[in-house]
């Protein structure tokens, strides 16, 4: 059995247990699950490990490099798992991730030196990669195509419940049982993701082996990543420039500003994600990608303009807000968009590019803005940044809306369906 031909009979195979135009269907609600769980460990992570970095004598750039080799390794290996999606299978990928966190987890807490950390944070980036992507996939295999926006949306919402769990459960557990006790539920936790994702098990028994340029027939860079879904990645890439300065710089800049509850800002932040993730995903399948992304770029330049600005924590948390609801609506629609050019049997690469762009965003932004904010100051970093949010809708407007190959794609996917069959 040719690749192209396995890979689509993996797709055919996990529509046929999905009923016509279902969303939550047995592969759905899986991957929901278990990705909620393996979300939790991700933020109980980076709530715990740069404190753990400081009780082992790290200092503050040696346990933000801690924390930035995760997203290094991830960003190197998502182009290898991508094309592995797409050759070796969905399953496979996504339990060797899945498994290879929850080791490390384990192991974190066996550790006393700051090289050990270092390597066991670059190993788990890689497993997040490899199993991030993975479920991506997997989600844009068993979701319909009419409401594939709309499940990506859902989909997302598990980062942002588990930003609402996460953090609280690693604070409670250092304080009654201490570092063991959050890496041993780390571990435990991973490893009931892991036999959650055992259940995705839809794809055929057959698959070729990887051949030697590690994807399709293409080489170099193109064996990893899809070439068609660049565009649309360019436009994540900017947006995600934004989001390097809030994640990092965020707290520091209100305390700067004198605000002592700043903490409430992520609060509303995640309420403005939750949102759009509800609505709008089944909003762009009616009427269209490009109807819903341009006021979703608006709003995230705006929350940042109002970030730059803000003095008081009421401006803080509409900043919060606007940004929220504004990357809470471009993110899933433009990886909707990426997985709707690809060809079926590519869809591991469209999705490794869509997340490198985001992994190398979030990255290279941190470094750019802390350059920033050392000559010009924490308001000019989101001020700078709106300009990013700027550049991503001019790179949509001139290249991703225009491309021939995404003109269709941006339009109305469908008609709005009857009573019937909602």
């Amino acid at each position: 059995m040719s690749r192209q031909s396995t890979a689509q009979a993996a797709i055919a195979a996990a529509n046929a247990f999905a009923r016509p135009n279902s969303l939550w269907d047995r592969y759905f609600n899986t991957v929901i699950a278990a990705g909620l769980i393996a979300s939790v460990v991700q933020h109980l992570m980076i709530t715990s490990l740069p404190l753990y970095a400081f009780s082992l004598g790290a200092n503050p750039s040696t346990a933000g490099f801690i924390m930035g080799i995760f997203t290094f390794a991830a960003l190197v290996f998502r182009p290898v798992f991508g094309a592995m999606v797409d050759t070796r299978g969905r399953r496979v990928v996504l339990l060797f991730g899945t498994a290879v966190v929850a080791g490390v987890s384990f192991l974190y807490g066996l550790t006393a030196l700051i090289p050990m950390l270092l390597f066991f944070r670059f190993v788990h980036g890689m497993g997040f990669s490899a199993y991030s992507t993975a479920a991506g996939t997997v989600i844009a295999d068993v979701v319909p195509k009419e409401r594939l926006t709309e499940g990506i949306g859902y989909f997302g919402l598990v980062n942002t419940v588990s930003i609402a769990i996460g953090p609280g459960l690693a604070l409670w557990l250092l304080r009654s049982a201490g570092y063991g006790s959050v890496f041993v539920t780390a571990g435990v936790l991973t490893v009931i993701a892991f036999l959650i994702f055992s259940f995705v098990n839809y794809e055929p028994k057959e698959r070729r082996p990887l051949a030697p340029a590690h994807a399709s027939s293409r080489s170099g860079l193109a064996g990893f990543l899809e070439p068609s879904t660049l565009p649309p990645a360019a436009v994540m890439f900017f947006t995600a420039l934004t989001i390097g300065g809030i994640l990092t710089f965020l707290p520091a800049y209100g305390l700067w500003r004198g605000i002592d509850d700043i903490g409430m800002f992520f609060t509303v932040y995640a309420v403005g994600l939750v949102i759009p993730r509800l609505t709008c995903g089944r909003l762009a399948d009616r009427i269209g990608t490009t109807k819903v992304l341009l006021p979703g770029m608006l709003l995230v330049f705006l929350g940042l303009v109002v970030l730059g600005v803000a003095n008081t924590l009421p401006l803080f948390l509409a900043a919060g807000f606007l940004y929220g609801f504004g990357f809470g609506t471009v993110q899933p629609v433009l990886n909707a968009l990426i997985i709707r050019v690809a060809p079926e049997e590519r869809r591991g690469a469209a999705n490794a590019a869509f997340f490198c762009a985001m992994d190398l965003g979030i990255g290279l932004g941190a470094i750019i803005w802390g350059f920033v904010s050392d000559f010009w100051g924490f308001p000019m970093i989101y001020f700078l940044s709106s300009l990013c949010a700027v550049c991503g809708t001019v790179v949509y407007l001139t290249v991703v809306r225009r491309h021939p190959s995404f003109m269709e794609l941006t339009r109305a996917h469908r008609r709005p369906r009857t009573a019937a069959a909602e």
